[in-house]
């Protein structure tokens, strides 16, 4: 055997019943919210692009962001702006409806 440090493992103790388990104080702050609780709940979204793909994307955020005058904007944003369009106008859910007849 080498010499140098060895693990040992400690003997395991058996539960029970007979012990009592300290009450554990906690201080908080009711008055104050974190982050978390004041950000809405997301869910993650997974989007697979080809490189084709990615190349036709980028290029229209990039033109949207020079139309709006943004440094940035982000492709979620406007995935969302673009479900809510078609929900909204008859126009745009026609168009939606028939291109992806063709897929």
């Amino acid at each position: 055997m080498a010499q140098g440090k060895r693990f040992v493992t400690a003997a395991a103790t058996a539960p029970n019943a007979d012990d009592t388990i300290p009450d554990v104080k906690t201080s908080r702050r009711k008055a104050v919210k974190t982050s978390v609780e004041s950000e809405p709940t997301r869910t993650a979204f997974t989007w697979r692009l080809t490189p084709d793909q990615v190349i036709e994307h980028d290029e229209l955020i990039l033109q949207l962001r020079r139309e709006l005058g943004r440094a940035k904007l982000d492709k979620a944003t406007v995935l969302d702006t673009l479900i809510k369009l078609a929900a909204e106008n008859r126009a745009v859910y026609g168009a939606l409806v028939a291109r992806l007849q063709d897929v």
